[in-house]
Parts: C-alpha cells; sequence; structure tokens
C-alpha cells in the first residue's frame, strides 16, 4: 500500500511568498510549504495513523493530512520536492528508526520531502523557475509539478 502523509504547519510564513514576488513574480497571492512523508510497503492507514500522531507533527503547530494520493486543485499548482535515490535521506532513516522503537515491524520504505502549492495556478515554466532559483537543490533533490 502507498500512504502520503502532508505536514502543515498551523501558521503561515510570509517570507517564501516575498522571495518569490523578488524573482518578478508579483500575481503569486500565495505560497504554502509542507513537509512530506511516503510511505511505500506492508502496512495499514491505522499504522500510519499512529506513526504520524506519536513521530511526525506536533499538533500544537502542526496539521496533517493522511492521502493515498495528491489530488490536483484547478486554481493552485502543487509541487513535490524528493531527494535523488542515491541521496542519503536522513530524516526518513530516522522515522525508520523511531518506528522500530513503537515495535512495529511490518516492511515497508519510508521517503521524505516539501510540497509546495502556489495560488493562483502559474504556467510551467514560471513555476520551474520558482522551484529551481528558490526551493530545490538539483544536485540532490528533484521536483514533481502534480
Amino acid at each position: 500500500m502507498i500512504y502520503f502523509v502532508k505536514i502543515i504547519p498551523k501558521i503561515k510564513n510570509n517570507f517564501l511568498l516575498h522571495q518569490i514576488k523578488s524573482l518578478g513574480y508579483g500575481n503569486i497571492k500565495e505560497v504554502n510549504f509542507s513537509k512530506i512523508y511516503f510511505f511505500k510497503g506492508d502496512i495499514n492507514k491505522d499504522k500510519i495513523l499512529y506513526i504520524t500522531k506519536v513521530l511526525l507533527v506536533d499538533p500544537v503547530i502542526e496539521e496533517y493530512q493522511i492521502l493515498s494520493k495528491f489530488k490536483k486543485e484547478k486554481d493552485r499548482t502543487f509541487i513535490n520536492i524528493w531527494y535523488k535515490p542515491q541521496v542519503l535521506d536522513v530524516v526518513a532513516m530516522y522515522v525508520l528508526k523511531g518506528i522500530k522503537y513503537l515495535e512495529i515491524i511490518q516492511n515497508f520504505d519510508v521517503h521524505t520531502g516539501t510540497q509546495l502549492c502556489i495560488y493562483p495556478k502559474a504556467n510551467i515554466n514560471k513555476i520551474k523557475n520558482i522551484v529551481e532559483k528558490i526551493f530545490m537543490n538539483p544536485l540532490i533533490q528533484y521536483y514533481e509539478i502534480i
């Protein structure tokens, strides 16, 4: 089974929006930045919910969503930024270590990344420019536009 856990900060940070506007994209109204975790393997939604509540989310400052796939929205652009397969994902390693301490022994993989949500929807070239100049390191990361 495949699950995505999206950790969303409750407090909005306008610093990212200012960086985008500094590139000359003044028509972008909102940018949200979330942590994402990808779980694949022998695990069910109840275990993912338990792992999320115990290890991944701080309920005071964060909210979460558990998804089986990312949904498109017609007025927003979503971009997932992941580590390349040959790059060591240290956060994922520690999440797996924490899961073992919780005595969950199912066989599955964990990958971590970040998700950007840009409103209103922008053209692909503009999105690529924003992501490549501000949000990712092309040596160790890749991105996908949803």
